[in-house]
């Protein structure tokens, strides 16, 4: 079964509240040929092979997720112990999809000398099973290379992926205490030796190599890949920026993307210079960054985030849209284009995914918005139903009343 073979029926969503790029359509319809969107409004005595009665749920475009690691969390669910990589693939690909996510980029770290998971033979490992199960996972299915700028060895690995036409998007990482995510020593090896149980002495090491490294190997390193990317059209970001002077670096190679600036000044120089920034989902729902750096909230309060990932939970994306909705930050419609439009304008995609527009794939979602949180109904991939809730908890919809902060999330 290959996943992106696009629906032959024409299918037709009614009685909708369409979410379109610059507003609601009320009890709207949208009108699906060959896996297309072909009509989108009030369609008028059109009828299809296929009708579904959305009863008045949500019509939402498909998320475009440009950052999502959870295979490397469905990989090594346990410090040290690895499942294998293509039931983690197929599994990872299923979380995806029941969360609204169509297009998914498949983050992976190339890192040397990372502790755990992150490492580069694995990283390429799981790069080759992905591109082998890629026409039967049910999501369009990319891949978002992450290297450590101190992974020398991975430069060599990396240009036999882009070479391939294997690499998708690419995100120049700096995981060297002192700045970045770890503003000290103290903050890395809490992280990384709290998580992977590794001694004093291993860290220690691990930090030695990492800081000779940066300041030897790096700067060539970095300049090699950019060259790749540039020869190979892949996109590239920036991972965890925290200061002027990297947005500039990055607004002077024409590097269009900052994920996860560290602090608000940050994210405001990379909106001044006309880069995306990408922020959390699950940062936007605790209200905060895990390891005390920017609230995405506070970021997008200001203005100066623009695109929604997943991160490190699937799940995330639809409840971090309807919060910020609901909390009056942006209209339900803007938040939405976070997920969708502006990370397929981001990586290229935009003239065939990212809205619910006449001309487009019909990558879209039906979520319920009468319960106390948003629940995903269906989820179409190409004009094809690609999950479904159970009948059963479809049913209890009639059953249960409508929640009194029905409609977003908070």
């Amino acid at each position: 079964m290959k996943w992106r073979h696009k629906m032959k029926k024409k299918m037709l969503v009614k009685n909708a509240r369409v979410v379109t790029p610059a507003g609601i359509i009320e009890n709207g319809r949208v009108l699906v040929e060959n896996g297309i969107i072909t009509g989108v409004g009030g369609l008028p005595g059109i009828e299809a092979e296929m009708e579904i009665d959305a009863e008045n749920s949500y019509l939402i475009p498909g998320f475009v997720d440009l950052h999502c690691d959870c295979i490397e969390k469905e990989i090594e669910q346990r410090p040290g112990s690895y499942f294998p990589a293509n039931i983690s693939i197929i599994e990872t690909d299923k979380k995806a999809v029941s969360s609204g996510i169509t297009t998914t980029f498949y983050s992976l770290s190339f890192a040397g000398v990372e502790i755990g998971l992150r490492s580069n033979a694995k990283a390429k490992e799981i790069v080759s099973e992905i591109i082998r199960l890629k026409s039967t996972l049910i999501a369009d299915s990319r891949i978002h290379a992450r290297f450590e700028i101190t992974a020398t060895e991975a430069v060599p690995l990396l240009e036999e992926l882009i070479n391939s036409g294997y690499v998708d998007m690419l995100s120049l990482m700096d995981h060297t205490p002192g700045q970045g995510q770890f503003k000290t020593e103290k903050d890395y090896k809490n992280y990384y030796g709290k998580t992977y149980k590794k001694d004093e002495s291993m860290m220690e090491q691990t930090i030695k190599i990492k800081k000779e490294r940066k300041e030897n190997e790096a700067p060539a390193n970095i300049e090699k890949i950019i060259k790749l990317c540039a020869g190979g059209n892949i996109i590239m970001a920036s991972h965890d920026d925290d200061s002027d002077e990297k947005i500039r670096f990055l607004a002077e190679r024409k590097i269009p993307i900052c994920e996860f600036p560290v602090n608000m000044s940050t994210a405001k120089k990379a909106r001044e210079e006309g880069l995306d920034v990408i922020l959390g989902a699950p940062n936007i729902i605790k209200g905060s960054s895990h390891s005390n750096n920017l609230s995405a909230l506070d970021a997008i309060k200001a203005g100066y985030g623009n695109i929604i990932c997943s991160d490190y939970m699937a799940a995330s994306m639809i409840y971090a849209v309807f919060k910020i909705a609901g909390a009056g930050i942006l209209a339900l419609h803007e938040a939405v284009n976070m997920t969708s439009l502006n990370p397929a304008n981001a990586a290229g995609l935009g003239k065939t995914k990212g809205s619910i527009e006449k001309g487009k794939d019909a990558d879209m979602m039906l979520v319920d918005g009468s319960f106390e949180v948003p629940v995903i109904e269906s989820v179409f991939v190409a004009g094809k139903e690609a999950y479904r809730r159970m009948a059963a908890a479809k049913s209890m919809k009639a059953e249960r009343p409508v929640h009194e902060n029905a409609g977003y999330y908070y």
